[in-house]
């Protein structure tokens, strides 16, 4: 018998149940009460197919249009003047693309379905205490008061539920008088859950593994989009053993509303919740399963700032997996990192994720920059991490050329530009050559 071609089929990942009930109206509310949409055709949108005819929104749209064309026209600009649920935000100051935003403050930050679940160890929005260990220079909402001096200023939330922790002047050298600091505050907030920057968690661990330190867990771990090496996480894994460490993907510009959450099982469901996801080509078609593309996300549940979809920046594929979760109806994506930090190709996207995977698998220094110059491999390590045992640099360099990169060469120095944001995805790309790398990874 002749095998069949492999055709490409777009991705499917809303019912048209889901597209009536819940993206239909937002589309409508947003073409009536935000000037911005005034002129697109919704009535035509009766699919989530019939989304790619809609405009694409960029981040310079939303900053040349913020807020006048942008906010729902019932809501009074004016500061003292605006509902208390809402609030002007920007994004994280650990980026080039700052962005203001209209956020609304009143969504739950974990999906309704996991409080009536099993698999979730806490019951209702009012039991949680927050604790959340960010980069010392973010600026986006969950960091207000991050910067704050005592424990007292740093706490927020209703009930002061919410705490800053304090964060190490360098992550590759955390003192014993930090850890002491750190430990007494957890001890006295006994958090349950804790939101982390996971690589800023990985070198405090490291540090009280080897001072000896017994830092107290939360039942929840959730640490957001940060690259995170599989054996880094394993290590968090047998400390915190008793936590179930998870990660979820949001922006700030979306205005409250979260993107992803990975699962007990580990795979990132869409948010269904807070936002309608697209991932299309370089053509603007709709993605198949496990084509790598842009992200487009439409904010549901912020109705304040309706963003259509809105281009954040990153790729992402739809995954072939099917889940028992509680959140098994909500389609399952990969994360592949920002699209700056990729190599376009005619048809897809080499990405940092998949870079990432070469090198986490062979070596254990976790920052670096890596240079692609046509298809040799430059990876310069941060200073202050031991080097690669030779077996390591050989288990490193026979990988690489497996998957087609003609040289693979590491080096080790000073990274001032990653000091506080950890931002260390940073690629150099002087061509794309990456035909024969690209047909062994995807």
């Amino acid at each position: 018998m002749q095998d069949l071609p492999n055709i490409k089929r777009p991705f499917q990942p809303y019912s048209t149940s889901y597209f009536l009930h819940h993206l239909k109206p937002f589309l409508a509310l947003s073409k009536h009460k935000a000037p911005f949409y005034s002129s697109y055709e919704i009535e035509s949108c009766n699919a989530y197919g019939d989304l790619i005819h809609l405009p694409i929104l960029t981040k310079e749209q939303i900053r040349d249009s913020f807020p006048t064309l942008l906010v729902n026209s019932d809501i009074p600009l004016s500061k003292s003047l605006i509902p208390p649920y809402l609030q002007f935000a920007y994004t994280s100051g650990t980026t080039d693309e700052r962005l203001m935003c209209l956020s609304d403050t009143r969504l739950f930050g974990l999906p309704k379905l996991y409080l009536s679940s099993a698999e979730f160890p806490i019951n209702s929005p009012s039991d949680v205490r927050l604790a959340i260990l960010a980069s010392p220079i973010c600026q986006g909402l969950s960091c207000e008061r991050l910067n704050e001096t005592s424990y007292d200023e740093r706490l927020s939330g209703p009930t002061q539920n919410i705490l800053k922790l304090p964060t190490p002047a360098s992550i590759l050298n955390v003192t014993t008088t930090f850890l002491e600091q750190y430990h007494a505050e957890l001890i006295a907030h006994e958090p349950n859950i804790l939101l982390v920057d996971p690589l800023y968690l990985y070198f405090i661990t490291q540090a009280a593994i080897k001072y000896g330190v017994e830092l107290p867990a939360a039942k929840i771990i959730f640490y957001s989009y940060e690259f995170i090496p599989a054996n880094a996480l394993a290590l968090l894994q047998k400390y915190y053993s008793g936590s179930r460490i998870s990660s979820y993907y949001g922006a700030t510009e979306l205005g409250g509303p979260r993107i992803a959450i990975e699962c007990p099982y580990g795979h990132l469901h869409v948010w269904n919740e807070h936002v309608a996801l697209e991932i299309i080509d370089h053509q603007g078609q709709h993605c198949a399963v496990n084509q790598v593309g842009r992200v487009l996300i439409t904010n549901i549940a912020n109705e304040a700032m309706p963003l259509l979809r809105y281009q954040v920046g990153d790729l992402a594929s739809w995954s072939p997996h099917n889940c028992h979760c509680v959140l098994k109806d909500w389609p399952i994506i990969k994360f592949h990192g920002r699209t700056k930090d990729s190599i376009k190709t005619t048809e897809s996207f080499f990405t940092s994720i998949m870079l990432d995977d070469l090198i986490a698998n062979s070596i254990d220094p976790y920052i670096y920059t890596a240079t692609l110059s046509g298809q040799n491999l430059s990876v310069f390590l941060c200073d202050g991490l031991p080097l690669p045992s030779l077996s390591q640099l050989n288990s490193l360099e026979s990988t690489c050329l497996s998957y087609g990169f003609k040289s693979v060469s590491v080096s080790q120095g000073a990274l001032p530009a990653l000091s506080a944001s950890l931002k260390f995805r940073l690629f150099h790309f002087d061509t794309c050559e990456t035909s024969s790398i690209l047909s062994n990874i995807l």
